[in-house]
């Protein structure tokens, strides 16, 4: 099992400029600091998040209840019928810390290649989003297949964001 350590992706910083009007509240200030406001599908300081498909797991751990979104990509944040391009399942934010933090997340069965396509795709898709964002992908694979370790697009994508091989079905991280 491989799993990706953390790693830095980033780009320059964009300025949002909103329309709205200048006597919005508090709470919506910050659901408009986050990715995708109203979507989240945990509470807004869970100390345990987790992203489960088909056995496989991404937790993390927020033993600190700093402010934390999931979002389930594949489905909710875009449709089933949208087919438009590949895309991750989840992605996991967190935007209390000196620079807002994203897990972007697959789950898959063995096909490591196909993974790290979703997940490059997922990040191009939402690159204005991710802009200021410290990236930090993670696969989840119930098996890895030896050869596609060895494969040029799995080396280029480790250097990219280091790898860590660990051998189970869940990874674990907190924030």
């Amino acid at each position: 099992m491989d799993r990706l350590s953390k790693s830095k992706y980033s780009q320059k910083p964009i300025n949002v400029v909103s329309s709205k009007s200048q006597n919005k509240s508090v709470e919506s200030e910050e659901e408009n600091k986050v990715l995708f406001p109203n979507k989240s599908r945990c509470d807004k300081n869970q100390k345990k998040v987790v992203s489960e498909e088909s056995g496989n797991k991404h937790i993390v751990n927020n033993p600190n209840q700093i402010e934390v979104y999931q979002y389930h990509i594949d489905g909710d944040i875009i449709s089933k019928e949208d087919t438009s391009g590949e895309r991750c399942d989840y992605i996991v934010e967190s935007t209390k810390q000196s620079k807002p933090i994203a897990y972007i997340i697959e789950l898959k069965g063995s096909d490591m290649l196909k993974a790290i396509h979703q997940i490059e795709a997922t990040i191009k898709r939402f690159s204005q989003q991710l802009a200021n964002y410290e990236i930090y992908p993670r696969i989840v694979c119930t098996r890895i297949v030896a050869h596609a370790i060895q494969d040029s697009k799995f080396q280029n994508f480790k250097q990219k964001y280091p790898l860590e091989a660990h051998g189970s079905k869940i990874i674990s991280d907190s924030i």
